[in-house]
């Protein structure tokens, strides 16, 4: 069991792509109750932080056994607040000391052991860990920017790379989990802050993050594949 580490989930109320979805049911289970899942495997409820505004969710994993601790502050609940804010509230609220923060989305449904355990190897060395998917655009290859002329030029690079196979693997962050070094997340306010970053690649049904009907449908496409 991870004693040392506080399992975060933000399920706040107010989803403007996909109204509701933390509550929706995706396959037999509520979207929320995935991540939950996901974070009893590894540490018992009283390091696991719901941080929420919504009733409905508050309903739903009450009837999982889950005594939410508190409900969140209406103020980081708009669209203004960030996540850093999010996991300092629950850090606070917490008043404990651990060795780990651990972010998990309920948008992202689909994790696998092997996963988090790489991560939680990687945080030994570095301050954060995020989990990552290969992106299909390529600032070296066909992502452009507009010049000093209004004309389109590449991103990055001189457009020595013609070919895919030869461009630089980039990556984007899928929102699955984030794994901090508990200092790191008492500090937190951007990405750009933190000195040591590494990461966890998926595959596309792992690194799945649901805004959209769209999003939901591709992951129901993977729930009943």
């Amino acid at each position: 069991m991870f004693k040392s580490s506080l399992f975060i989930i933000p399920a706040r109320k107010g989803s403007k792509g996909l109204p509701g979805k933390n509550t929706k049911m995706l396959g037999e289970k509520p979207l929320i109750q995935y991540s939950l899942d996901f974070a009893r495997q590894f540490t018992s409820d009283e390091n696991i932080c719901i941080t929420t505004n919504d009733v409905d969710v508050l309903n739903i994993v009450n009837k999982m056994g889950y005594k939410e601790k508190f409900i969140r502050n209406e103020v980081l609940c708009n669209d203004t607040a960030t996540s850093a804010d999010v996991i300092k509230n629950a850090i606070q609220f917490y008043n404990k000391s651990y060795k780990t923060v651990i972010l998990l989305q309920p948008t992202s449904p689909f994790r696998n052991f092997k996963d988090f355990e790489s991560g939680l190897e990687k945080i030994k060395n570095c301050d954060l860990v995020v989990g990552v998917k290969e992106a299909k655009s390529n600032p070296y290859f066909n992502l452009f920017e507009e010049n000093e002329k209004g004309s389109l030029k590449i991103s990055k690079g001189n457009g020595e790379f013609t070919r895919r196979q030869d461009i630089p693997k980039v990556f984007e962050i899928n929102g699955s989990m984030y794994i901090f070094k508990y200092q790191i997340a008492c500090s937190y306010t951007n990405f750009n802050e933190i000195n040591s970053i590494n990461f966890i690649e998926m595959d596309e049904k792992h690194s799945i993050d649901i805004d959209t009907i769209l999003d939901w449908q591709k992951a129901e496409f993977y729930l009943n594949k």
